[in-house]
């Protein structure tokens, strides 16, 4: 106890001797470690995303492989709803089987009350496969009649308020201002760990019911997720269902059935073209992770650098330790102790910071995160960054300083011989390729983010809103529409079955002359329009006419995308037959290709077809500048013909850019990597400058003494450190070129890397490289050379 208090007096005193090293230690290890901290937040709530389900392994998630042309194939989530059926009367693995619409917002009702309330379709298998615990009532009854649902503690709350806990079961809602529901059940709020968000939940049968082309084994519209048996195995189950679509009519030659583990889906939820797991928000995880490992590396580098620099002034003390017997364990024992004194203290800064940080990155991250202080993994993490920090920052110095052998240096031939300089040029030069990577990777993720941004998609997405069209706003659509055209801020109106920006149905039912036999599976797109469609989002025609309001025999036509076109290999398209889903149309007309998906996957065909009543979605384009007005007009509109109707617009250029929130996200971070690298690097430059200016201060005073200019030893103590950073960002390039043309790749539309992506970090760097090393110089330049000889 006497020896490690002893050594905490010792580190104490040598840290508060040298100030300036101490604090540039400590500020920069509590800054990199401030942001491991919270990337280690970050990754770890993201890591436990929908692994809080008690049955784990045995909850599998059912999804089809299709086939595509040159041997690829492409994987899909939705599945045929008499699968589902078959699976659970025929698969003794298989305990339960959970049916699932996807979640969609709707209009919820009680008397006066309204809200937008998030609401699924499934069954009482939700609640037995997944951990969402029931509250009060019996969920079993889900299953007994159309007319149940369950709600969640939340609902339950706005809807029954403060009696809810005997009001809520009994109690009807009405969804859409059209259906009238029981509350059967109520369960405890979904927890900010699920990727499965829901509100409340109707029997599924009730959905089938109002369409029955699900009970169609060619018709894919529903997700299942299956409960295995304690001892099934996942191979067998697999197997089996595949055995079952095989037996049924939709099968085609080819087609799979492909288990996943549940709790896996929300990190690998992309597939490669052997429809194997290949990635998604794990590759966020992994690249923050390993961005904050390297800024910690960086810190640490900044630790070694200035203790191996600072070895001559405690290589006396170790030599007179060693004199009167002190052992090298011991010694080794002392600096590890100091490096641990340091860490720890840059620790509890780093937990200031981070806590000061976090509401910032809550914001940034969109997730409630916050520190666990309590929590015994908690500590154990903090636990854990002091001794790995502590220990990686000091073994090198300990060890190093520990073997001076005291002879030497007490007869003074180790300080005028002993040399650091190769390992710490070793270490800048890394610390700057690991900051020009993360500078690189910055502007390049940056310049990437707003091609997604401004690409032109082929249509105008600005000056557009939208609403969704429930049952009420569908069946008073026509009113809406004739009574929005009257306000001039208004230029268009139109029904449209999807976002044009996110198709999400497709078809393999298009048959032409001259189809191969690869084309089998050939995907289409597909969308429902009116005649208006194309005024709306400015998309110009290829060949042909759209569709016309005066011509009924449009009914019977269709018009495709030039990708389409070009899939069947048609020459001279208008006019030509084909057949759809089995019935013959003819092609009146082709539009120029526009997104209709994500930036990752190339432009596919897209088959446009017209029926406003498949409407699910009423989209407006105001006049430039007008957009405030046109809102207004919807609004009033709006109360007018639908009172009591929440109305809730969105637009259509925040909605797509929404769909890039993980590049956004990465391109924001990769900016304050970027910042915090380079300052932590040039805090190293800033502490060695400093402390070679002080080995020279006798040179320096000669040096002015017999005439040397200020230019003169600026350039002395600053060539070399730039020389360093210099091949340090030099190297960093090739490296950095490398890994960020990887992430480009991802992009099926991306920017090109052009030299200027990297010049201008280099060039930036070593500005503020020269700026930070010139400072210094410039001070010790102006020191005073009497004084300095005086001190000598």
């Amino acid at each position: 106890m006497t020896m490690l208090k002893n050594y905490l007096l010792i580190a104490l005193r040598n840290s508060w001797k040298n100030k300036t090293y101490s604090g540039i230690n400590i500020f920069g290890l509590a800054v990199s470690l401030a942001v491991a901290l919270l990337m280690l937040l970050w990754v770890k709530d993201e890591l436990s995303m929908d692994h809080f389900h008690e049955k784990g392994e045995a909850i599998q998630r059912i999804f089809m492989v299709y086939p595509q042309e040159g041997g690829k194939k492409v994987v899909n989530g939705n599945v045929a709803f008499p699968l589902l059926e078959k699976v659970d009367a025929e698969v003794p693995e298989v305990e339960e089987v959970l049916y699932f619409g996807y979640p969609q917002t709707q209009l919820v009702t009680k008397d006066k009350l309204s809200y937008k309330e998030v609401g699924m379709y499934s069954n009482t298998g939700l609640f037995k496969t997944l951990t969402f615990p029931i509250l009060y009532g019996d969920i079993e009854q889900l299953d007994q009649g159309l007319d149940g649902m369950a709600i969640s503690e939340g609902m339950a709350k706005r809807f029954f308020g403060r009696e809810w806990e005997t009001a809520a079961l009994g109690g009807s809602l009405r969804i859409n201002d059209t259906d009238e529901f029981v509350v059967r059940a109520v369960f405890a709020d979904v927890p900010q760990s699920s990727s499965l968000e829901f509100d409340f939940v109707l029997n599924v049968q009730h959905r089938v019911k109002h369409n029955p082309w699900l009970k169609q084994w060619g018709n894919k519209g529903m997700g299942g997720i299956i409960l295995l048996r304690e001892d099934a195995s996942v191979a067998q189950a697999q197997e089996k269902i595949d055995a079952i679509y095989r037996k049924s009519e939709a099968f085609e030659e080819g087609e799979d059935v492909l288990l996943q583990t549940y709790g896996d889906h929300y990190l690998y939820s992309q597939f490669d073209d052997q429809a194997q797991a290949a990635g998604g928000r794990i590759e966020y995880v992994r690249l923050f992770s390993v961005a904050a490992l390297l800024l910690l590396i960086i810190a640490c580098i900044n630790f070694v650098n200035l203790a191996t620099a600072r070895a001559s002034k405690r290589a006396r003390e170790v030599g007179v330790r060693k004199a009167i017997g002190a052992q090298r364990s011991s010694l080794i024992q002392q600096f590890l102790f100091e490096s641990l004194v340091i860490t720890t203290i840059a620790v509890a800064v780093a937990v200031l910071f981070a806590e000061l940080c976090l509401p910032a990155v809550r914001s940034l991250v969109e997730k409630p995160l916050h520190f666990e202080y309590w929590s015994i993994e908690f500590w154990l993490t903090i636990v854990s960054v002091i001794g790995i920090t502590a220990f990686l920052s000091g073994l090198y110095p300990a060890f190093v300083l520990s073997a001076f052998k005291p002879i030497h240096v007490l007869k003074g031939k180790l300080l005028s011989s002993f040399q650091f300089m190769s390992l710490r040029k070793m270490l800048v030069i890394t610390q700057f390729v690991l900051a020009l990577i993360l500078i690189a990777g910055a502007m390049v993720i940056q310049q990437q983010i707003a091609y997604i941004k401004n690409k032109n998609l082929g249509l105008e997405k600005e000056n557009v809103f939208f609403i969704s069209m429930e049952d009420k706003a569908a069946e008073n659509y026509q009113l809406l529409k004739e009574e929005l055209e009257k306000y001039p801020a208004i230029q268009s109106i139109t029904a449209v079955s999807h976002n044009p920006t996110e198709v999400g149905s497709s078809t393999t039912g298009v048959e032409w002359d001259g189809k191969r036999k690869d084309q089998l599976h050939q995907e289409f797109k597909m969308i429902w329009v009116e005649e208006n469609f194309l005024e709306g989002f400015n998309i110009p025609m290829a060949d042909g006419r759209f569709y016309d309001p005066g011509m009924r025999m449009d009914t019977s036509n269709i018009v495709m995308n030039e990708k389409a076109i070009e899939v069947m290999g048609l020459e001279n398209p208008v006019g030509k037959r084909i057949e759809f889903w089995g019935q013959p149309v003819t092609i009146i007309g082709v539009v120029k290709n526009f997104h209709v998906g994500s930036l990752y996957e190339p432009i596919e065909p897209l088959a446009m077809i017209l029926d406003k009543d498949m409407g699910s979605w009423m989209f407006f384009r105001s006049e430039a500048g007008q957009t405030e007005a046109a809102i207004s007009a919807l609004k009033q509109t709006y109360d007018r013909v639908l009172p009591n109707t929440p109305l809730d617009y969105q637009f259509l250029d925040e909605e797509y850019q929404r769909k890039y929130q993980g590049e956004v996200l990465t391109g924001t971070l990769a900016k304050y990597f970027a910042f915090i690298s380079i300052l932590i690097a040039c805090l190293g430059l800033l502490g060695l400058s400093t402390f070679l200016a002080e080995q020279k201060t006798k040179e320096i005073g000669i040096r002015k003494v017999i005439g040397a200019t200020t230019q003169h030893i600026v350039g002395l103590l600053s060539k070399d450190f730039l020389i360093l950073v210099g091949t340090g960002l030099l190297m960093g390039v090739p490296i950095a070129w490398y890994l960020l043309q990887n992430w480009l790749t991802k992009f099926e539309y991306g920017i090109h890397l052009q030299w200027w992506m990297f010049a201008v970090p280099v060039i930036a760097s070593i500005l503020i490289a020269v700026l930070t090393v010139g400072v210094q110089s410039l001070k010790a330049s102006w020191s005073d050379p009497v004084k300095a000889l005086r001190s000598e």
